[in-house]
Parts: C-alpha cells; sequence; structure tokens
C-alpha cells in the first residue's frame, strides 16, 4: 500500500487474506505495507493499477506486531498504520568504529560531507544506497590536510577528491614481469595505464594507483605500445580514442553525457557544470561522443590531458586547435579516467 492508501503492486492472484497475509514468502508477507482487496482483481483493475496509481485495499497488519522491518528500520504507528521508519542505531555505529564521542560533521564515500554519522545513516537508509563514512571531519579537497583513520590510505579519485581507502595487501594472481615477457594469458589481462607502464592486470595498477595515492586511468587493454596510436590501438565498444595533451599518446575514454546536464527547448545541452576545483562552468557539455556545445556552436574534443578534456571550435568540418580553446570539467564522466574509486576496497 502506497502513501494514498492504494495498492500499486500486485504480488498475487487467487488467493484468500488468510493466504495473502500469511504467505510463506517473508520478503513481503512480514512487511508494514502488504494489502489486500477483496475479489478477484480484473485485467481492467490491474490496468489502473499500474497507470493511475493504485487499486482500493486494505492492510493485512493493524498493528507492529510480527512486521519485520529491514536493516536500520524499525516499525512504528503512523496515522493508525503500521510503517517501516529509517531509524539507525547511530551510538552502537560509532562504538564499533571507536568513535563514541565523535559528534561532529562526517564525510560520506560518495564525497559529501553530513552534520553527523546518524544524517549519513538515514541518507543510506532513506536512498537505499550502500553508504559508508570515509573519514572523520568535513571532505576535504586534497589529501595534505586529511588524516585518514588506522589502515587506511588517502587515494585521490579521478576527479582529484581524496578518499580513506584500504589498500589490499592480498598479491594479484599474476605479476608486472609476466605480462612484458608475454606469457600465455599475460597478455590478455594486461593493461597499458596511461603513465606508461604495462600492469599485468587490473589487480596490479589498483594496488599501484592505491600505494601511491593516486587514481591510474587504463589508457588501453594490453601492454603498452612504444609508438601507439589511435589506429595502432583497439578501444572497447562504446569508448573512443583520444590524445593525450602534450605527449599525445592516445588513450580509450568513454564520454557519456552527465545525468545532471539541463537541456534546453533547442534540445542543446546547457546548465552549470561541476569543475574538477568545486566550481562550475557552463562553457562545455557534451551531447554524444566526443561532441559539446560551445555558445551553441559545435565543436570536437581532439584532445586530454590528465584531467581536462580540451576542446576546439569546428568550423565547416575544419578544426582550430589555437582559437577560444576551452577546458571541459565533468566530475561525473569518466572521461578522465578508465578505472572509478569504487574499483577499490572501501
Amino acid at each position: 500500500m502506497n502513501r494514498n492508501g492504494l495498492c500499486s503492486a500486485l504480488l498475487k492472484t487467487g488467493a484468500t487474506k488468510e493466504e495473502c497475509c500469511n504467505s510463506n514468502n517473508e520478503s513481503f508477507s512480514n512487511s508494514a505495507s502488504v494489502s489486500w482487496s477483496e475479489g478477484e482483481l480484473s485485467p481492467s483493475s490491474v490496468f489502473y493499477m499500474h497507470v493511475q496509481g493504485g487499486v482500493p485495499c486494505s492492510r493485512c497488519r493493524e498493528t507492529c506486531e510480527g512486521v519485520k522491518c529491514g536493516p536500520n528500520q524499525k516499525c512504528v504507528i503512523r496515522n493508525g498504520v503500521p510503517k517501516c521508519v529509517c531509524s539507525p542505531n547511530c551510538a552502537a555505529f560509532r562504538n564499533q568504529r571507536g568513535k563514541v564521542h565523535h559528534k561532529g560533521p562526517v564525510c560520506g564515500s560518495d564525497g559529501k560531507t553530513y552534520k553527523s554519522t546518524c544524517r549519513l545513516l538515514k541518507r543510506s537508509c532513506r536512498r537505499k544506497i550502500n553508504l559508508t563514512i570515509s573519514y572523520y571531519g568535513s571532505c576535504k579537497l586534497s589529501c595534505s590536510k586529511l588524516t585518514c583513520p588506522s589502515k587506511k590510505r588517502c587515494l585521490l579519485d579521478q576527479n582529484m577528491i581524496p578518499h580513506c581507502v584500504n589498500c589490499s595487501q592480498r598479491k594479484c594472481s599474476s605479476s608486472s614481469n609476466n605480462a612484458t615477457m608475454g606469457f600465455k594469458g599475460s597478455l590478455v589481462k594486461a593493461v597499458c595505464g596511461s603513465d606508461g607502464l604495462t600492469y599485468a592486470s587490473m589487480c596490479d595498477l589498483r594496488q599501484a594507483a592505491c600505494q601511491r595515492g593516486k587514481a591510474i586511468p587504463v589508457a588501453y587493454k594490453g601492454p603498452c605500445k612504444k609508438r601507439a596510436t589511435c589506429n595502432s590501438i583497439r578501444c572497447s565498444e562504446g569508448q573512443s580514442c583520444l590524445l593525450e595533451l602534450g605527449s599525445r599518446k592516445p588513450r580509450c575514454v568513454t564520454c557519456s553525457k552527465p545525468r545532471w546536464c539541463r537541456k534546453s527547448r533547442n534540445d542543446s545541452i546547457v546548465g552549470p557544470l561541476c569543475g574538477t576545483n568545486g566550481q562550475t562552468s557552463s562553457l562545455c557539455a557534451f551531447t554524444q561522443f566526443k561532441k559539446i556545445i560551445f555558445n551553441n556552436i559545435p565543436a570536437v574534443c581532439h584532445f586530454l590531458n590528465e584531467y581536462n578534456a580540451v576542446c576546439g571550435i569546428e568550423f565547416v568540418g575544419n578544426l582550430i586547435e589555437e582559437t577560444r580553446i576551452v577546458k571541459l570539467l565533468l566530475t561525473q564522466c569518466d572521461l578522465f579516467r578508465g578505472n572509478r574509486i569504487n574499483l577499490y576496497d572501501p
């Protein structure tokens, strides 16, 4: 049953009230919102249930007795009916973390600052996402002023945002020597990092990045080539090859339209873009692979430096590299990094 007192999802048909409310499926039989309706629903009623937001029904339970709520939830009576609400045990959580007396802000694994541990736990519960404490205190912009908890290191992700992560001490199944020597099977797992080094596997690359304290994007799959070009490397489906600014080395990137880009009436992407420095810019935005909009004039991203894409204006098919070049700062696109922070152990 939803907030309007209507049932909007069909769990079972051809069942009595007892069969519906006492089903063997504990995933919904013990839920506070499970309800039943008198008589069998007609096909038109099922249709309206999905289209118009539900059909009339009655709750199976009128009290919290026997109701089992999810993690960090408890059953309460609201407006005369039982309801599972988020109610995390903040004190117990702080005790497990060894921060019994910490009452200040915390930095979440999503890179956002929360006023308290409870705020973070409640958001995790309400949004139904796995949100954890990265470190205590407000979120920082660099590792220089960040003290990580015991056994954790500070690592900058693809957007230069610091995170406290566990650097795994376990050995990877392969070694870097296997990749360079070309043993059978090693070439398939090997990857070329943007630092120009060959790693025997993604596991080796992640460990190296963790030890270095800085994310290492994957340039392309396979061992690094001395004179690689966009014509000599093969990118995965959905990826494009761009050149590093300065070194002009090729890198396979995934250009995707950020979810937070707004569309104007003419379907051009406009609105502010969040930069790696925490500021916003509205100069560029992606529309499709390697395409951007600059003052409503189509342009093409033709170079890629370590953190920012650089785009030039395109007139009559000719790319002008030196005129009105702007930097494109995107924090939600994996254009700048082949591997995200969630590839590391939290």
